[in-house]
This record gives structure tokens, sequence and C-alpha cells, in this order.
């Protein structure tokens, strides 16, 4: 496009002498293309942060790989040794977890819950469990006799440290009175909270010498073979990788399972909610198009005589339709700056404001964001080709314009 072309569409769309109307409407399609661009790279934003958090959170909490073992197997030293051959795996520990009850106080109205008892001896970045101790962020090294808490857990159930609790096996042992629980009274060593709900409000840790003899399990059998992996993301390829290359994973009665098999359902949720939310706030950027549609059908009929002059000093209706075609081009283009420079401040500004949430509801306790390049990217973009696209009839039109009508009664 020409220099000429770009001045008169200039001059058209900025002249002090344009009509209060047109001008109006122009600075409202402007309006509606940035509360759009705005609002999706926020929201985007917000999703992508939740997403993120969530999947950190569930890759430091949870196996990447899960063999479990339901026949109660001794476990095999060869077996471990091979699954740590791997080279895409970088921690693969035996992990005891049995469902429990954990009461504080004594009688029928003492608070108790059920709970995920997990025994571990040390919690930490090197461990299957990546969270440390609330207050002072260290790595836990449980003693006998101690169990560690959620601090959600805690709350609820009025436990602070020092005190102690009843933890009851729930598989019952038989006695002389009939089938009964097995109960424990620890002592609560401390908290923990890894800052994700569900994990933090139904977890506690014991030791693993503790847990065994709760649940009354013989030496070395365990519950699952908690596997963490360099790429969360090769989860698959890995699992296909040891049940090729260990003959035991195949015929021994394990079950293996992968972090995206637990907790796809989850983030195909978020990834499908996120979608709708970008399909419905585009619909903001449609409407300012149509706004833009509007403005540049108003300036053709305003601009009648003046590119009535233009085609009869020999203007071609290209160029005609290119000067209409760049004022919507221009709309866009400021509306859409104007919404990414807005949208990126609010998503500044989150993380310095805290906006809280209810953990219990999101299981994170302030709003997260994320700002993806490539995201804010394809925004522009979709925004830009909008508002093209929807100068491409009112510029046609103008291209058309015969000049002896545009200029007969002049």
């Amino acid at each position: 496009m020409t220099s000429f072309e770009w001045f008169v569409a200039w001059r058209y769309l900025f002249s002090r002498e344009r009509k209060a109307l047109v001008s109006v409407i122009t600075i409202i399609s402007m309006a509606g293309v940035m509360v759009g661009v705005a609002a999706l790279i926020v929201v985007i934003g917000v999703m992508d942060g939740a997403d993120e958090l969530l999947f950190g959170k569930i890759a430091d909490l949870y196996p990447h790989i899960a063999i479990a073992n339901p026949a109660a197997r001794p476990l095999d030293p060869a077996m471990l040794k091979a699954i740590r051959a791997n080279r895409d795996v970088v921690l693969a520990q035996p992990v005891i977890k049995q469902q429990a009850f954990v009461q504080s106080g004594t009688g029928i109205e003492a608070p108790k819950q059920g709970i995920q008892l997990i025994g571990a001896d040390e919690l930490g970045p090197d461990s299957p469990f990546a969270i440390a101790r609330a207050g002072t962020g260290e790595t836990v090294r449980l003693r006998p006799g101690e169990i560690l808490l959620g601090y959600p857990l805690a709350a609820n159930l009025d436990a602070p440290p020092g005190s102690r609790v009843l933890v009851f096996a729930t598989n019952p042992v038989k006695t002389a009175l009939g089938p009964m629980l097995k109960q424990t009274q620890l002592l609560v060593g401390g908290y923990f909270n890894s800052q994700f709900y569900d994990f933090d409000a139904n977890t506690a840790f014991v030791t693993t010498a503790e847990i065994r003899r709760l649940f009354r399990i013989p030496p070395e059998v365990y519950d699952y073979i908690h596997i963490k992996l360099k790429n969360p993301f090769d989860s698959e390829k890995v699992r296909e990788q040891l049940l090729a290359s260990i003959p035991e994973l195949r015929v021994g009665g394990y079950h293996i399972t992968t972090w995206a098999e637990e907790n796809g359902a989850f983030f195909g949720a978020l990834k499908l909610e996120k979608l709708g939310l970008y399909i419905i706030l585009m619909l903001i950027i449609l409407v300012a198009a149509f706004n833009i549609i509007g403005t540049l059908i108003l300036m053709v009929i305003e601009k009648t005589r003046e590119v009535g002059i233009l085609r009869a000093v020999g203007a071609s209706e290209r160029t005609i339709a290119r000067i209409f075609l760049l004022d919507g081009v221009m709309v866009g283009l400021v509306g859409t700056l104007v919404g990414l420079a807005v949208g990126i401040g609010i998503c500044a500004l989150i993380p310095v404001v805290k906006i809280e949430m209810p953990p219990a509801v999101y299981n994170f306790n302030t709003l997260p964001v994320k700002v993806n390049v490539l995201t804010v990217i394809e925004i522009v973009f979709s925004s830009m080709t909008i508002c093209t696209l929807a100068a491409l009839f009112p510029a046609r039109q103008a291209a058309k314009l015969n000049p002896v009508e545009a200029l007969r009664y002049d």
C-alpha cells in the first residue's frame, strides 16, 4: 500500500472535521476491541496460571508413574534396580499408603476424619513427596511415634503441634470381643502445607515402621512404587519401556498407571473451560467488529463527495478500497494495542494485589496468572484478523461508488 493511501486513510479517520456521530462510533469500536483483547489476555492468563500451578503441585505430590502391588508381594530388589536404570527415571521408591481414621480427643463428639496415611521417614525435594515443614520450609525427618498433618487437616481436627491424636487402621483385627479396629496414639510433630488443598486436607505422614506396625504389613511388602521422571509428559512412553524391559511387571500382577490416567479428566476439563472462555470472550471482539462495519459505512456516506473527486482524478477502485480497509485496520490496531497494554498491566498487577481464593474450591490460596507469549500473539492475531475482515465489506462498497453519481449534486 502506498503512502498516499495511508495519508488519506489517516485523514479520514482522525481529521478534526469529522462528524461527531462517526467519531463517537469509532471510539466505541476501538473500546470494544480493547475490552475484548484485555479480557482475553487476563482470563486466559489466569487459566494458564492455574493450569501450571495445579500441574506443578500434582507433579510434586503424586507419582508420575505408580506401580501398584495389589498381591502384596515382597519387594524385588532386581526389579527396583531395573526401574531405576531407565534413563528417564529420576526417582523410584517403594511407598506404603493406607486409608485410616484420625481422631483428636476422646468421646463421640471428638473431631475425626478419614485420611490417607503414608509411610515416609523423610520428606523433601529428594523424596517422593516434595513438601517441607510449614513455616520453616525445612526437610522433614519423622520420628517414631510422631505424625505429620496437613495444615487444613490439623485445623479441622483442632490438633496443634504437641497434641496427641488417635489413628485407627481400617482393616479390623479379630479379638475375643469380635472384629475391632487397631488404633495407636501419636504425637502431632508439626504441619506441612503444600498449597494443594485436596492433598493437605486429607493426608498425614508417619514413619514406615509405624504404618507397618499399625496395619500389620510384613517387612519388604509395599503398596506401590512411586516413580518420578525427568519429564512427566513422557510417562506413557516410559511405562511402555518398563513393560518391555521388565518381564515381572507383565506377569507379576502389578498394576501400572500414569499421572495422566489419574488426573487426565481434570486437566481435560480445564482445557475445555479455557477453550469455552476463549470463544465467549472472542464474541466481544466480534461485536466490536460490527461497530467497525457501521463506522466505515457511515464514513463512506460522509466521504461520498471526496471519493467521487478521487475517482475523477484517477484513483482506482483498488485504491479507494485500500483507503477504507486501512481505516478499519487502524481502528482494530489501536483497540488491540490498547487492550494488549491493559491486559498485560492487569496480569502484572494480579500477583501484587494477591486476590484471595477459597482453597477448598480451587486448591490454591491466591489467584494465579501466567502470560504466555504465544497465547498473546494468538489473541492479537485473531483480533486483527476479525477487524480486517469486518472492514472488507464497507471498503468494497466504497470502491464501487460511481464518480458521476457521487458528484452529480456538487
